[in-house]
C-alpha cells in the first residue's frame, strides 16, 4: 500500500495534480497525475503516474495501483531516497598530469550466507591477498547472513593476476570501484597525503559534506583542500524492485550534487619526495 511504498523516504509533503480525464468506456476512465514531493530535509522532486477510474454505481472511484505514485512501480516495489557522493576532484601537477585521481580499484568482499567454512575461506583469502586469516575471520564471523562483508580493496591492476582464484572461492564477491590514488603508492606520499574513511573530527568540521563512511583526505594536500576536492553530495530517489528484472532509472536524480574542484601544484615537486 501507499505507506509501504513511501516508508523509506522518511517524512515528506506531497501534492498531486490530475490532468485531463480520458474516458476509456462508459465505466472506465484514466488520467495522468503529477506528484510533487518535498522530503523532510528539503529535497524536492516529482514523479508522474496514471490514475485509473472506475464507475461504481453513480460515483467514479480510483482503482488503486502502485503506478499511480510512479509509472514504473509494480506491486511490492518501494521508493528509496539515497544520498549520492560527489566525484572527488584530482590534484594536478604543473603540466596537468593527475598526481591524485580516481583510479580503478576492486573491493574484495564475502557474501556471508554463501560461506559454510569461514576458517577455510579466511585461510585461502589470506594466502592470496597477504593478510592475516584471523583478522579476515574476525570480519566475516559476526556479520549478518544477508550482508556482503568488505575484506580488502586494491588497485585493479594489482588484483588482476589473482582475480580468477578469488572468484573461485565460495562467497567471494569482487566489486569494481574507484578511489583517489597517486600513480604509484610511493609517489610524493608526504606532500600529497592519503584518503580514507572520514574521522569524527573531519565530519565535525564539515557536516554538510561528510557523513560516516565517506572518503576524505586524511593527510597532506588531500586533507588541506578537503572541502574543495570533495564537492557537494546530492541525492537520488529510485525504485527498489521486489522482483528485480532490469535496472530502473531513478525517479529523481542527484540534482544537487556538485563535483569537487581540482587543485594544481604550480611548482615542480622536490626530487626527494
Amino acid at each position: 500500500d501507499f505507506t509501504d511504498i513511501t516508508a523509506r523516504l522518511g517524512s515528506f509533503r506531497l501534492e498531486a495534480v490530475a490532468e485531463t480525464v480520458v474516458l476509456v468506456d462508459q465505466a472506465n476512465a484514466t488520467a495522468p497525475v503529477r506528484l510533487d514531493w518535498e522530503l523532510g530535509d528539503g529535497t524536492l522532486f516529482d514523479t508522474t503516474g496514471e490514475l485509473d477510474l472506475v464507475l461504481v454505481g453513480t460515483e467514479w472511484q480510483v482503482d488503486w495501483e502502485p503506478s499511480i505514485i510512479e509509472a514504473s512501480l509494480d506491486p511490492g516495489d518501494v521508493l528509496i531516497s539515497e544520498r549520492v557522493v560527489a566525484p572527488r576532484a584530482p590534484i594536478l601537477g604543473r603540466d596537468g598530469f593527475p598526481l591524485i585521481d580516481n583510479r580503478p580499484v576492486v573491493v574484495v568482499g564475502a557474501r556471508r550466507r554463501e560461506v559454510d567454512d569461514i576458517a577455510a575461506l579466511s585461510r585461502s583469502l589470506g594466502q592470496l591477498i597477504g593478510e592475516d586469516p584471523a583478522e579476515i575471520q574476525a570480519k566475516i564471523a559476526p556479520s549478518p547472513s544477508d550482508t556482503v562483508v568488505t575484506i580488502t580493496s586494491g588497485r585493479a591492476e594489482d588484483l588482476a593476476p589473482i582475480e580468477t582464484q578469488l572468484m573461485s572461492l565460495p562467497g567471494v564477491v569482487l566489486e569494481p570501484s574507484d578511489f583517489p590514488l597517486p600513480p604509484d603508492d610511493r609517489f610524493a606520499r608526504a606532500l600529497l597525503g592519503r584518503s580514507a574513511e572520514v574521522t569524527a573530527e573531519i565530519i565535525a568540521g564539515a557536516p554538510e559534506l561528510f557523513i560516516a563512511g565517506d572518503i576524505a583526505g586524511r593527510s597532506g594536500l588531500q586533507r588541506e583542500y578537503n572541502t574543495r576536492l570533495a564537492g557537494r553530495p546530492g541525492f537520488q530517489v529510485r525504485v527498489e524492485r521486489r522482483f528485480p528484472t532490469a535496472p530502473v532509472t531513478p525517479s529523481a536524480s542527484a540534482e544537487t550534487t556538485a563535483p569537487g574542484q581540482e587543485i594544481q601544484i604550480a611548482n615542480p615537486l622536490p626530487c626527494n619526495l
